[in-house]
């Protein structure tokens, strides 16, 4: 998953969100069903879109205040126009401005450093003296994981014996 956005793939994005619309405006407007909307597929797509490609946060939360402001002209247009017009207009209009405002705000660069939550915890050597280092704190913070390790690091390797060609082992052992 890449931290910025390609203006081309916002491009297209916008593009396929003004075709979904209209196809479901032309769907909404020939079925003639007030309990429809346009938004749910749309969002759907571009809940997809996000959760598969570009999981960036702070863009998402930024992109759906946008996108939730753009049903402001839902309001603004529907004396103007029919329903159904309305609402495909707005849903277009509102995924427009959500995807260019997350384009710019994955473009916005990322503090350094570790942040709570990610990356490996720190060596309780590296960590200060007030570290608390008990069981179950290592790199991985997976339990299997950090016990397979801790046996890997305690134990010998263990002889193994060698096989004869007529299936019995042989007297010594052999490390390999």
């Amino acid at each position: 998953m890449s931290r910025r956005v390609p203006w081309r793939e916002t491009g297209l994005l916008v593009l396929v969100c003004w075709v979904v619309t209209a196809l479901g405006y032309a769907v909404l407007s020939a079925l003639d069903e007030q309990g429809l909307a346009v938004a749910p597929p749309l969002v759907m797509g571009l809940a997809q879109w996000f959760w598969a490609r570009h999981r960036i946060w702070s863009a998402a939360a930024a992109a759906t205040v946008v996108g939730a402001v753009g049903w402001v002209f839902v309001d603004l247009l529907r004396p103007v126009v029919d329903r159904y017009l309305a609402d495909a207009l707005a849903t277009a209009l509102g995924a427009t401005a959500a995807l260019l405002v997350f384009a710019l705000v994955s473009r916005v660069p990322v503090r350094s450093g570790r942040r709570r939550g990610t990356g490996p915890r720190p060596h309780a050597e590296h960590a200060g003296p007030l570290a608390a280092v008990g069981p179950g704190d290592s790199d991985t913070g997976h339990p299997v994981q950090e016990a397979s390790a801790c046996a890997r690091s305690t134990s010998s390797p263990t002889p193994r014996r060698r096989i004869t060609s007529k299936g019995s082992s042989a007297g010594g052992t052999t490390r390999s």
